[in-house]
């Protein structure tokens, strides 16, 4: 139950009931050491974290009051970030209206700024220091349907927004679903102190009430007077029975001027919505604006009445462009072409639409969604080797939207060139199974059978899609590699950079071999042959692959010794290099029974065949390369005569291999 401090306090304090079940106040919890993945591209110069979950978490619960109000999954809705310095008597009113004292001298007495909570030590540091400005974030929503329903538990929509965790009552169509949208407020100011004034219609379970105010400070648990505390506080109308309750209609109007929020009037449409306070914010005017334009690009560029605007403390307004973010224009051609099917003004080699496709689950008959993906040959799908490329871990990437149009995540389905950028934009049959699917973050389609408390058929549609992704991607790539370069010579060291722009991303195939030797055969099939990203290293891939040698039906000995050369070699000229820099290093991760390698020469094994058995196998695994890189496996297998036993003990010698159809 909540204590109610004598005087003139503005703020009561909850103590912990051992007869009821409760919760900390320390909200931001749900989300320590959890950030964001910002792969690819994304890699350089992310935003902040904290800018990059208020944008995502209090825009999404925004857009979700929209589109109830709208009835439409398409948003008309304003939204306003705009951070405040306050000073002289602006900001002495706002500091005496908020109890901003009680809260200084609260932290100091149960230990400090750490024992409750506070990001820095800085934190309330302006109240009385007069050279110092109060800092206030006001974000301010239009179009919704501000927080609604009578002051209960499964009624309010303030109680479930400001108070209630992991309890939520989203309709079809929204955005989140675990109620812990607040985390996304608190943990942007330092402080962890957030104030609600929202106007709403009249409803017949809440008669008389349109308007409420209400603060809240998530501070951890803490000890207060010698009394243990749950951290959670309370600004609100403080009744008799020790109960803090909202301020309602005219009450809630005049703390809301003291504050500096502008009242808002019930009878006209405009003014349903929520304005927060978010104190001593911890995040950059210009960092939230960056992030707001990572996150919202397919939002903001439909042109449906979604609107933001952040103001920053010069009094400066910012607009979002994500057109002119270098890394987002890929994606919003690759979203137009999810849309529409359409990709004017680029060549058809640059992109590719996967149109909703119908798939039945169960009982059910789901359209899945539709996909665009976009390449740019002459640039980022094939990176030059420099200094800026180095930077970067290059990623085929796909952004996941749904009903939002927030990105969920920029999915990574391989990370080989030549590289990708698409969208897959999920259709309304799937948009509830998805949601059900996304973690406390949103930021990922959980593919996991079995999660508790949601529709069974959730995690499959997520894994089909994923893996149709990933599929599409890859047939996508297979598109786009280059025809093999023209006929001429030239040396890997001299030429590499041009060499890396010409083969990638792995195996060539050759055509079959020529004349191999009449009595032995070779074969090391196209479809034996894999091409894989490395295990301990996901920048590179490998190759490995079985080889199958034997004596061929007409040679009439009963044992034949032999010698059996096996290499890798990067191409040249679409030919196997014969410089030992174009040489990959063989590992041979089982040895073919009867052999054993050549002490002196690479890649070299002596041992003997017989007659009518089954062929001998080796299985080899190349070193980790750069999948900028083709390689060809090479293949030479011959008697081991009187001459050649000789020559091997002088010379190591070029194994003079030949080349395997290897695919």
């Amino acid at each position: 139950m909540d204590t109610v401090e004598t005087g003139d306090t503005k703020w009561t304090w909850s103590q912990p009931d051992p007869d009821r079940e409760g919760v900390a106040g320390d909200l931001s919890g749900h989300f320590r050491n959890q950030a964001l993945k910002n792969p690819g591209i994304f890699g350089l110069n992310p935003p902040e974290d904290d800018a990059s979950l208020l944008a995502r978490e209090a825009i999404q619960n925004s857009w979700d009051a929209a589109i109830e109000r709208a009835d439409n999954p398409v948003a008309d809705l304003d939204l306003e970030f705009k951070f405040l310095e306050l000073t002289g008597d602006a900001k002495s009113r706002f500091n005496s209206a908020l109890g901003i004292q009680e809260l200084v001298d609260r932290a100091q007495g149960a230990g400090g700024w750490n024992a409750v909570g506070f990001t820095t030590k800085a934190a309330l540091s302006a109240t009385n220091n007069e050279s110092v400005p109060q800092r206030v974030l006001q974000i301010t929503e239009s179009g919704t349907t501000g927080m609604y329903g009578p002051w209960a538990l499964d009624k309010s929509k303030m109680y479930l927004a400001l108070i209630t965790v992991g309890y939520t009552l989203k309709q079809k169509g929204a955005g989140g679903s675990f109620g812990l949208g607040k985390a996304g407020l608190l943990r942007a100011s330092a402080t962890r102190t957030v104030v609600a004034y929202s106007c709403f219609a009249e409803r017949p379970d809440d008669p008389g009430v349109t308007r409420r105010l209400l603060g809240i400070n998530y501070w951890k648990t803490h000890n207060f007077d010698g009394q243990p505390h749950t951290g959670w506080g309370r600004f609100g109308d403080q009744l008799n029975a020790g109960q803090t309750q909202p301020f309602t209609n005219e009450a809630a109007d005049e703390v809301a001027r003291s504050l500096g929020i502008e009242v808002r009037d019930p009878t006209q449409l405009d003014d349903l919505g929520t304005t927060f306070l978010l104190l001593e914010p911890n995040v950059d005017p210009i960092e939230l604006l960056r992030a707001i334009e990572r996150n919202w690009w397919p939002a903001i560029g439909d042109g449906n009445g979604f609107e933001v605007t952040v103001v920053g403390y010069n009094g400066t307004e910012n607009f979002p462009k994500p057109k002119t973010v270098p890394e987002l224009k890929a994606f919003i051609r690759a979203y137009a072409i999810a849309k529409t099917g359409n990709a004017e003004g680029n060549n058809e080699r640059h992109h590719h639409c996967n149109r909703a496709t119908l798939k039945t689950w169960g009982n059910k008959q789901v359209n899945v969604g539709a996909m665009g993906l976009v390449a740019d040959p002459e640039s980022w799908s094939w990176p030059h080797a420099s200094a800026e490329d180095e930077e970067v871990k290059h990623e085929n990437l796909v952004a996941l939207v749904r009903g939002p149009r927030m990105v969920v995540e920029y999915f990574v389905p391989n990370s080989q060139a030549p590289y990708v950028r698409g969208v897959f934009l999920a259709d309304q049959d799937v948009d509830d199974f998805l949601r059900q699917t996304e973690p406390s973050l949103h930021d990922s389609w959980n593919t996991t059978q079995h999660l508790e408390g949601i529709d069974p058929d959730a995690p499959p549609i997520a894994k089909t899609i994923l893996s149709t992704i990933r599929r599409k991607v890859d047939e996508f790539r297979k598109d786009l590699r280059p025809p093999a370069p023209e006929k001429g010579k030239f040396r890997l060291t001299e030429l590499e950079k041009l060499w890396k722009q010409l083969f990638k991303g792995g195996p060539d195939v050759p055509p079959p071999p020529p004349g191999l030797p009449p009595e032995i055969s070779i074969n090391a099939p196209p479809g034996k042959q894999d091409i894989h990203e490395c295990t301990h290293d996901s920048s590179k891939i490998q190759m490995t692959a079985p080889v199958n040698v034997s004596l061929t039906d007409h040679v009439t000995d009963t044992e034949v010794e032999v010698m059996v050369t096996i290499s890798y070699r990067f191409l040249e000229d679409n030919r196997a290099g014969t410089a030992q820099d174009s040489r990959c290093s063989l590992t041979v991760t089982k040895m073919a029974d009867g052999f054993e390698a050549h002490a002196k020469r690479a890649d070299t094994y002596i041992g003997s065949l017989k007659r009518d058995a089954d062929p001998v196998t080796f299985e080899v695994e190349s070193e980790a390369y750069d999948p900028d890189y083709s390689g060809r496996i090479t293949i030479n297998a011959e008697r081991l005569t009187t001459e050649l036993k000789e020559a091997l003990k002088t010379e190591p010698g070029d194994d003079g291999a030949k080349e395997a159809d290897n695919g």
